[in-house]
């Protein structure tokens, strides 16, 4: 038994293979529409039937094999499988990201949580297997989503295929697999103002560079060998300002390709790129005049001929 949907929901096999009721009585029970189906059966999910739903005769005999249903849901499956690890989460406050810094503290509780749950996860699942069971991973989704979030701040995937894959991933891979790649990814912050516009002035040349050798430009000119010109004041840019640390600062070919099609940039790029006809028929605002088509609407505020 689980909760689902705010309901008591009972496993459909348990039904049969308690003795609760046969197949064939669990089959007329659903073409007659007399059992509140909650989640049909499929390759990673049991069937579940609202307890609330079923017959009275069949009620009483699930009482006899369960004291009190609601009671028995309050326990979740994972907590008894759930241990708290100082060696794990030494991991997580020692982990140091690519630029040096630590995981921010939310980051590392979360990660924590993750490793804890997904440990007892296995624990079950190989309990399960033991004892014979064909779906080990069933309701493994529905209890993490219900442990308490101040508790174990998890962040797993919902769906039961996901979950095992990725229960799988940190078999093989550890504690390193439960860090988001997003982590340690500073792209964002490196992208200054001063590098948006070195990338304009690149880009915004008369040679009409490709957006890919933008990036080419732009280390050679952080080693000196060209130089480049602000494309908005005229003076020149110091490449010492893009060295961080001692070491040069590199944006992506997707950053340089973001920067340069974001609309606030495209309109600067293309009016040093293109001649005065394109910049005018799609950047500069225009009205579109229509023929007169009632009386006395001919006349134009700038006497324009509307024949």
């Amino acid at each position: 038994m689980q909760m689902y949907c705010n309901q008591l929901a009972v496993e459909a096999a348990w039904l049969v293979s308690s003795g609760v009721m046969t197949q064939c009585q669990y089959r007329h029970l659903i073409e007659r529409r007399s059992v509140k189906v909650l989640r049909r059966g499929c390759r990673e999910n049991v069937a579940l039937v609202a307890y609330e739903s079923l017959p009275r005769r069949f009620k009483d005999k699930v009482l006899q094999l369960v004291d009190n249903p609601y009671e028995t849901v309050k326990v979740n499956i994972l907590s008894q499988y759930i241990e708290h690890d100082a060696v794990v989460s030494r991991w997580f406050d020692d982990y140091r990201l690519p630029d040096g810094r630590h995981l921010p503290e939310a980051r590392r509780a979360e990660y924590y949580a993750n490793a804890i749950v997904l440990r007892a996860v296995a624990r079950l699942t190989e309990f399960r297997r033991a004892k014979g069971e064909t779906d080990a991973w069933s309701g493994v989704a529905e209890a993490i989503a219900a442990l308490d979030p101040y508790q174990f701040p998890v962040n797993l995937p919902a769906n039961a295929r996901r979950l095992q894959q990725k229960a799988e991933q940190y078999q093989k891979e550890g504690y390193p697999a439960l860090i988001s790649g997003l982590m340690g990814n500073a792209n964002r912050q490196r992208l200054t103002p001063q590098m948006v516009r070195l990338i304009l002035s690149i880009y915004g040349t008369k040679d009409k560079l490709f957006a890919t050798d933008v990036l080419d430009v732009y280390k050679d000119f952080l080693i000196g060998v060209t130089d480049i010109v602000d494309c908005e004041t005229g003076e020149l840019i110091n490449r010492n300002d893009f060295y961080r640390d001692g070491f040069p600062v590199i944006p992506s070919e997707t950053s340089i390709w973001n920067i340069i099609n974001d609309p606030k940039n495209r309109r600067l790029v293309d009016l040093r790129r293109n001649d005065t006809l394109y910049n005018k028929s799609v950047h500069t605002p225009h009205h579109v005049r229509r023929t007169p088509s009632y009386s006395l609407s001919k006349i134009s505020m700038d006497d324009r001929d509307l024949f």
